[in-house]
């Protein structure tokens, strides 16, 4: 049975959506997209840092989900919790407008119409990532539990964060097992589910 569904998987008839959880297609991955500037940024920190835990991203892979895109130029740089205040310090030598959470600049859309602003942000322990040929970044379940719990996107709730689920859901394979663990990490596994319930996401 196993190889069964391990081959059926490999040939695209079915998709892996969760632990035992499958769905009829092909799997459809998401990468977001690294820009030099992202680029140029990992690379700095593993330069400096070689040791620290790192994920760099650009708020474009948020854009591809929403209805109204909100006109943020932003490279999102998260690092061990411990660290932000001395990566803050760091970028801030390159960088102009560099930002970390503690400092709640991003509340009520503030970021909306800055250029290249970097934004520091802790990184959740254990947290789902994937490995690109040139950095460490996001995968769609992070983004989407990152949307839905943190305050940092606070600007993108209500009827933008329901089309940017519902538009990630269509567009991609998205793993809601690795999704809920990460959200449970988060406190929020209960929350979650229920809004995936709600619009008639969740299989789980």
């Amino acid at each position: 049975m196993n190889w069964r569904v391990h081959h059926l998987v490999n040939k695209g008839v079915i998709q892996r959506i969760g632990r035992g959880l499958f769905k009829i297609g092909k799997e459809v991955e998401f990468v977001p997209a690294a820009g030099r500037r992202e680029i140029r940024i990992y690379n700095q920190l593993k330069r400096e840092l070689p040791f620290l835990d790192s994920c760099v991203w650009n708020f474009d892979a948020i854009k591809e989900f929403t209805q109204h895109i909100p006109s943020v130029k932003l490279t999102i740089v998260e690092v061990e919790r411990h660290s932000t205040e001395s990566v803050f310090y760091l970028l801030r030598e390159t960088h102009k407008q560099v930002f970390y959470k503690s400092q709640r600049d991003l509340r009520n859309g503030y970021f909306h119409n800055l250029e290249n602003a970097i934004l520091i942000r802790p990184l959740v322990t254990e947290a789902p990532l994937q490995e690109t040929d040139k950095l460490t970044t996001i995968t769609i379940e992070k983004m989407l539990v990152d949307i839905f719990s943190d305050e940092d996107f606070d600007f993108l709730r209500g009827f933008e964060m329901t089309h940017i689920f519902k538009n990630a859901f269509q567009a991609y394979t998205i793993n809601q097992s690795k999704m809920l663990r990460y959200a449970f990490r988060k406190n929020k596994k209960e929350e979650l589910l229920t809004f995936l319930k709600t619009y008639n996401l969740a299989v789980i």
